[in-house]
């Protein structure tokens, strides 16, 4: 009975380490605990930062980083095998004499002996030059450029096939690629970035810079056996453990030159003092215009209030005739209207226009109005003889 229920346990509750939950199923635990300190991991040599081997003999980089934390998260150990060179290293991999590789790129013709966890980190392949080249770069502009590249590596696979007007030189390593860019010998050199800042860094290269990337990314991965399956999905569970401030970390810590301060950047620079520039010419621009239109705007006022003056000084001396006219007028029309002799306006045709009272009555009329309308030929109807009228 009691091994009955330790064995139900063990299948339904998930083990506990460390104070933790372990990430592991119990089947993916107990086959690593058989293979703990077993399982035999190789890399080849001479590809600083990613992987190397210092003056005593131990890995260092990149790599060995992302490894001793997929160690420290699962509770386990790798058995470290001597670094070998690329050639050497991938037949014994082949031959199932190495079990693990932590920084292979997954390809069509290594599926057939491996299998590969996601990718964990992902570096650009840079484009140096030496600091006189000002332009700024992409494989697309370097037609007529001679291009070291490491011979052999992905990444000259992947401009031969692709770019197949660039001239390249083949080199041994990334070291050669970039002497030789730095001493004239070659254009520009493509060099994965970690290791170009680690070299340049390392060697005192002063006189190179990156112009560009390639597009194309060395998208590292942990490579184990095909035949053990379980090994592939602990170390994808191992690597899922490892947070983005520890990524980060890795990245920054020997990657130094694509994490080079933004207010260090002789470009960054360059753009905010062109910015600068266009918005003071821009707001100058638009200073020296408001002044102007200001100054339009002022001597416009200052002709619209002359001229409203002058239409004020004519309109109040119309005002004043107007007022002197009505003021005859009324005086006249009294005159006219009271006086005891008979008066008369007259058309040149013979009609009466206006009579007062007093001719009204002398032609026994009942009002002038009534005249006005009765007469229309004042020389035939008023006068005995016509002619009398023109002689007048």
């Amino acid at each position: 009975m009691l091994v009955l229920i330790s064995s139900i346990l063990v299948a339904g509750i998930p083990l506990i380490y460390c104070g933790t939950i372990d990430p592991l199923t119990p089947e993916e635990r107990s086959w690593l605990n058989q293979h703990d300190g077993k399982i035999i991991v190789n890399n080849e040599t001479g590809w600083p930062p990613i992987i190397d081997i210092d003056k005593d003999g131990n890995s260092y980089g990149i790599v060995m980083d992302y490894q001793r934390l997929v160690e420290k998260k699962l509770n386990f150990k790798f058995k470290m095998d001597k670094l070998d060179s690329w050639h050497n290293f991938m037949e014994r991999f082949k031959k199932g004499e190495i079990h693990v590789n932590n920084n292979l790129q997954k390809n069509p013709s290594r599926t057939k002996f491996a299998l590969f966890t996601k990718a964990y980190i992902n570096i650009p392949n840079a484009i140096i030059v030496r600091k006189e080249v000002k332009a700024s770069l992409s494989l697309e502009k370097m037609s007529g450029m001679k291009i070291a590249v490491t011979q052999n590596f992905a990444i000259h696979d992947y401009i031969k096939n692709n770019y197949e007007n660039l001239t390249l030189i083949p080199l041994d390593d990334d070291l050669h690629c970039l002497l030789e860019t730095s001493t004239k010998g070659v254009d520009a050199a493509v060099v994965n970035l970690a290791v170009a800042s680690f070299i340049i860094e390392k060697m005192g290269i002063s006189n190179l810079r990156i112009a560009g990337y390639t597009g194309y990314t060395n998208e590292l991965c942990f490579a184990s056996r095909k035949d053990w399956p379980t090994l592939n999905q602990v170390l994808n569970k191992g690597l899922g453990l490892i947070t983005q401030k520890e990524r980060d970390d890795i990245y920054k810590k020997w990657i130094s030159l694509g994490y080079l301060p933004f207010y260090k950047n002789r470009n960054f620079w360059i753009v905010i003092c062109s910015i600068s520039v266009i918005i003071f010419t821009f707001f100058f621009i638009i200073l020296v215009w408001f002044r102007s239109l200001k100054r339009l705007v002022e001597q416009r006022t200052e002709t619209l209030k002359k001229q409203t003056d002058e239409l004020n000084a004519e309109m109040t001396g119309r005002k004043q005739v107007e007022k002197s006219l009505k003021k005859s007028e009324k005086k006249y029309r009294n005159i006219f209207e009271n006086a005891v002799e008979g008066l008369f306006q007259s058309t040149p045709q013979g009609s009466f226009v206006n009579v007062n009272p007093a001719f009204a009555r002398m032609l026994h009329y009942e009002s002038p109005e009534d005249l006005v309308s009765s007469i229309s030929d004042i020389a035939e109807q008023y006068y005995v003889d016509p002619e009398d009228r023109h002689r007048c």
